[in-house]
């Protein structure tokens, strides 16, 4: 991967404009609701910037904010359909990305599933953790 050594951080920076960053309490905020962690690599993120909108090397990342991360799930009703899985953003066009917590509830993997068809059959595995995920997506135009 080419962007194997780089933080999570320096990659958004390089790709990306921020928005204000999300407080602590606002991350709590998230983590409460939901009942999950959220993974430190997403929390640098949206600390940094609370939500972006960014073409990154041939993939598009739209991260939502908190709010969103919260009205959207709930909303959705996905996390209750397919328990262990949390929708962050999209990919701009008929997929969402998600953290799924099934295998772990403190590093989740990162996935991708259609904007669809909501079936575990539809959720993808990007890799195996968020960071990883999204330096795949960025380095490889994962689709």
């Amino acid at each position: 991967m080419a962007h194997a050594g780089m933080s999570i951080l320096s990659l958004f920076e390089a790709y990306a404009p921020s928005h204000p960053g999300a407080s602590e309490a606002e991350l709590q905020a998230v983590e409460a609701h939901h009942g999950r962690f959220l993974p430190a690599a997403l929390r640098e993120l949206l600390r940094w910037s609370n939500g972006f909108r960014a073409d990154m090397n041939r993939t598009f990342i739209d991260l939502w904010s908190t709010r969103e991360l919260v009205e959207w799930n709930d909303a959705s009703g996905l996390p209750r359909r397919l328990p262990g899985l949390l929708v962050v953003g999209t990919d701009g066009a008929d997929s969402y990305y998600a953290l799924d917590y099934r295998n772990n509830a403190r590093e989740p993997a990162l996935a991708k599933m259609s904007s669809i068809i909501h079936e575990w059959d539809e959720v993808r595995e990007v890799a195996p953790t968020f960071a990883d995920g999204l330096r795949r997506l960025i380095d490889e135009g994962w689709t």
